[in-house]
This record gives structure tokens, C-alpha cells and sequence, in this order.
């Protein structure tokens, strides 16, 4: 069962509006010289076009949400712990971990 939307919506204030919805604004990063602009490319690529707002932005934004995806980015990959030869890296919270082992902090 297909339901049709209404091509024409009444508002609140009686007037009548397209119901159709605007297109997205694509992103713009202002920028005024040409390593700017290079650093804009990178700075796109690492972000992503879906973190990017659809408004104008300027270089020192745009970094910080490349950044920002990196580290989240960073946060979603699986660690594991490290053993090399006679040291071993162990990653993770030891807050109730350290009251039943022998792990004790360096200091």
C-alpha cells in the first residue's frame, strides 16, 4: 500500500506552501590563498562530506572537524593488548581490576 503526500501543505497561518523539501546547501570552506585552499582539499578529505555542516566555514573549522572525525575515527578501532618479549602492554580501566590482581601502578 502506497500513501501520496500532498504536493501543497495549509499552514498555521492559512497560507498554502510547497511541500516538497529544500535541497540540501552544499558546504563552502572560505579560504584566500592557494595553500589555503590545499589545506582545505586535505582537510575535506580526512572529514568526510558527511561531517561537513552545510554552511560556510572557514580553514580553522574545517581543521577541527577533520580532527575531531579522526579521533572518533581512532576511538572505534579495537585495541588489544601488547606483549613484547618480557614487557606487555595492557589497555583498559584498572580501577576494579587492580583490588583482585597483582597490578599495581608505577609511581
Amino acid at each position: 500500500m502506497t500513501v501520496e503526500l500532498p504536493a501543497v501543505i495549509k499552514g498555521r497561518d492559512g497560507r498554502m506552501r510547497s511541500a516538497k523539501q529544500k535541497p540540501r546547501r552544499n558546504p563552502c570552506i572560505a579560504v584566500t590563498t592557494a595553500r589555503e585552499a590545499q589545506k582545505a582539499t586535505e582537510a575535506c578529505q580526512r572529514a568526510g562530506a558527511d561531517s561537513l555542516p552545510a554552511k560556510i566555514i572557514n580553514l580553522k573549522r574545517l581543521t577541527h572537524i577533520a580532527s575531531e572525525k579522526e579521533a572518533e575515527d581512532r576511538r572505534q578501532q579495537h585495541h588489544t593488548d601488547l606483549k613484547e618479549g618480557n614487557a606487555e602492554l595492557l589497555l583498559g580501566i584498572f580501577v576494579s581490576v587492580r583490588k583482585i590482581s597483582k597490578i599495581h601502578p608505577v609511581i
